[in-house]
């Protein structure tokens, strides 16, 4: 190309870029939405989804009171770039944080920003439903599962005032509790133990009044080996474990917890490798076992729901049979000294399990209306256990939910998520 070809062609490339829009050049930033829209005071490290576009890999987001460049007590701990319409703001609310509506704004290191107007809102904390006198707490106990491990938790009668006792790992299903637990230091307090296989493992814990928080002692190994059943006393004092026999057979253990009463005395015991107790529930005044007694025979098994005298005689008396060879769950009422609840399938509950009450001589009563449920327990004369739900195919799976049951109607209230509820 020519000089004067050269000359001509850089003259029309600058008039061009003279009256191109700067936004042709330059993508304007624009700030549209944020994911969540709201939250509480006292909110930590939430996860805000700012949308929009021109962003790029230098986007810096900030919060400001709507219509000033006040930040209202919210803190943006990190913004973190994923394309040019979104990034993801981290940000942190104060407790006093504005109760008010905010704009986003997000600025790039050219200097370019764009605002969103209203786009967030900063909501009044809600009440702590635990922190209230006279509550009924903690009625029960229960676990949710976390990663690998397990969260253990007491709750009110309600189920809306849930407090963390202790993580872990172990056998969720085995969780044992008992509230009030008095020591040899007068302090009121309360128990949990459950099986991390082998050994049986508590933490005891204190409630603090009005706030109803919970102060956790070390968990602890209360009995080095367990077959993989456990029952508590009411008042948390005595544990009861089984264990196998390395000749065959079952043995029960009693094991007193406060203080440790050293060796563990046997109450029940069996030299038969065919037939033994499962899952057991010890009564109120501690001189009987309601358990699941399983026999082999033939290639078949069967399983009864038993009680078991505390005497040594390690005499065997059947209440209720269950052909379908499946665990009974009992839990003995608390107030009582010859009444259990527990499940059973019939044939109006299918594949699932229906809860049902009976006496030590065989009178099982059930609720007016089917109520399905497993591993129940008792907290103020109702039921509590898994829900269980029965699917359109036949099929029956855990909800998830711990439910009240009564007793008597079958009417069924759904109280909080989780797992293997015990009552006090």
């Amino acid at each position: 190309m020519s000089t004067s070809g050269k000359f001509w062609a850089a003259l029309c490339a600058l008039i061009l870029l003279a009256i191109t829009p700067i936004g042709v050049t330059y993508a304007q930033v624009k700030v549209t939405a944020a994911t969540p829209s709201s939250t509480e005071q006292g909110t930590v490290s939430l996860d805000v989804i700012v949308s929009g576009s021109g962003f790029d890999n230098t986007a810096s987001a900030q919060f400001f009171v709507t219509g000033t460049t006040n930040p209202g007590g919210i803190t943006v701990k990190k913004t973190t770039f994923k394309n040019s319409k979104e990034v993801v703001a981290t940000i942190e609310v104060a407790d006093l944080a504005v109760i008010a509506s905010f704009d986003i704004q997000v600025t790039l290191s050219s200097g370019r920003k764009g605002k969103g107007t209203t786009l967030f809102s900063v909501l009044k904390k809600s009440s702590d439903p635990c922190a209230t006198t006279g509550l009924d707490f903690p009625a029960f106990a229960f676990w949710r599962p976390t990663g690998q491990g397990l969260q253990i938790f007491v709750a009110d009668a309600t189920g809306q005032c849930v407090r963390s006792v202790t993580s872990g790992t172990g056998t969720g299903g085995t969780l044992e509790f008992s509230y009030p637990v008095v020591g040899t230091d007068g302090v009121t307090r309360g128990r949990v133990a459950w099986i991390d296989a082998p050994a049986v493992v508590a933490v005891d814990f204190t409630v603090s009044a009005g706030t109803n928080s919970i102060a956790a002692d070390s968990r602890r190994t209360v009995y080095p080996r367990s077959g993989g059943y456990i029952s508590l006393s009411r008042d948390g004092h005595t544990l009861y474990s089984n264990n196998y026999l390395e000749s065959g057979g079952t043995v029960i253990n009693r094991l007193g917890l406060d203080p440790p009463l050293g060796d563990p005395e046997p109450v029940f015991s069996t030299t038969d490798p065919n037939s033994f107790p499962a899952a057991f529930s010890v009564n109120a005044d501690e001189t009987l076992l309601f358990a699941d007694y399983s026999t082999y025979s033939g290639g078949s098994s069967l399983k009864e729901l038993v009680w078991i005298p505390l005497d040594g005689t390690n005499t065997i008396n059947p209440i209720d049979s269950n052909t379908m060879q499946l665990e009974h769950s009992p839990a003995a009422v608390p107030d009582s000294s010859n009444r259990v609840a527990y499940q059973k399938r019939t044939d109006a509950s299918g594949t699932c399990e229906a809860l049902v009450v009976s006496d030590v001589n065989g009178h099982p009563t059930y609720p007016a209306q089917l109520a399905l449920g497993i591993k129940p327990t008792w907290v103020n004369g109702s039921i509590v256990a898994d829900g269980r739900a029965l699917g359109r195919r036949g099929s029956c799976s855990y909800t998830g939910t711990i439910m009240r049951t009564d007793p008597v109607t079958g009417v069924q209230t759904a109280l909080t998520q989780g797992y293997d509820p015990d009552g006090r």
